[in-house]
């Protein structure tokens, strides 16, 4: 009757060792065994494994870690970025169990959360070993999660959500034009644009923590009229809409990895 509430205690594969209660004594066995649903039910975290199954074993950052930040999903369910010092290790827990995994990162925080049509998309700044900037998205709906790794070491882009809320925009300054990712219609593309005017390039940093530009708006023309926000939607190439991939830039992959899927695949 517990295989609903705890699952940690159920299954026979798990991610970190059982707990061995049989050779206690029965008054310390139940206080044990207390102990142990207590702690199972607070730390249980689930993992997709690469055969299309799931790995279910102790949260130990749930337990014993610390919670960098957090976010909500429409339907009210709650997010954390979390950093477990035992391991060193970062992950993001959505809901009860679901637990996302952030490779290699040495250090991490919440750039950026918007809603994207039916999903929460969360964006994570990471730093690894010789590598200052490094970004995973993850559009998330219930306990579904896709998720792309992407950036370029170097800098911080600059993330603009359309105004229909249809799209994420993220451009990184690369040589005298735009290296543009869009988040639409459950996919990454990836494509170059050319800066609009107003945008430095070489200005470092590109963005500010916020991923918005770290320079104000450029002062007004002769004409009067504003300049050129930093950020603001780029000219269009032949081919190309404006704040859309041009027809020869790649999907970056459907469903990017989907956790709860068998067939994901990480681009």
């Amino acid at each position: 009757m517990f295989s609903g509430i705890y699952p940690c205690l159920l299954s026979e594969n798990t991610i970190n060792p059982p707990i061995r209660l049989e050779h206690l004594p029965r008054a310390p066995l139940l206080a044990a065994s207390l102990l142990a649903v207590s702690l199972l039910a607070a730390g249980c975290a689930v993992q997709p494994n690469n055969r299309g199954g799931v790995l279910i074993g102790l949260d130990t950052a749930e337990l014993f870690g610390k919670q960098l930040g957090g976010f909500r999903l429409a339907d009210g369910t709650l997010g954390s970025l979390r950093h477990d010092p035992s391991t060193g290790a970062f992950s993001v827990k959505i809901g009860s169990y679901r637990v996302v995994p952030l490779p290699n990162a040495v250090g991490a925080r919440i750039a950026m959360v918007a809603q994207v049509e039916s999903r929460l998309v969360v964006i994570v700044e990471t730093q690894e070993r010789n590598c200052n900037y490094k970004y995973t998205l993850m559009a998330i709906e219930g306990t579904d999660v896709l998720q792309w790794g992407f950036g370029n070491c170097q800098d911080r882009p600059q993330a603009t959500l359309d105004e229909d809320g249809r799209a994420i925009y993220i451009d990184f300054p690369e040589y005298n034009r735009l290296k543009r990712y869009s988040y639409m219609d459950q996919r990454l593309y990836s494509g170059v644009a050319p800066a609009p005017a107003g945008v430095n390039l070489t200005a470092r940093p590109f963005a500010d923590e916020n991923l918005r530009p770290a320079f104000p708006m450029p002062p007004a023309r002769g004409d009067g009229r504003p300049g050129s926000m930093p950020g603001s939607a780029v000219t269009a190439e032949p081919g190309m809409l404006p704040g859309r991939p041009s027809p020869r830039a790649g999907g970056i992959g459907k469903a990017g990895r989907r956790f709860s899927s068998a067939k994901g695949r990480a681009v």
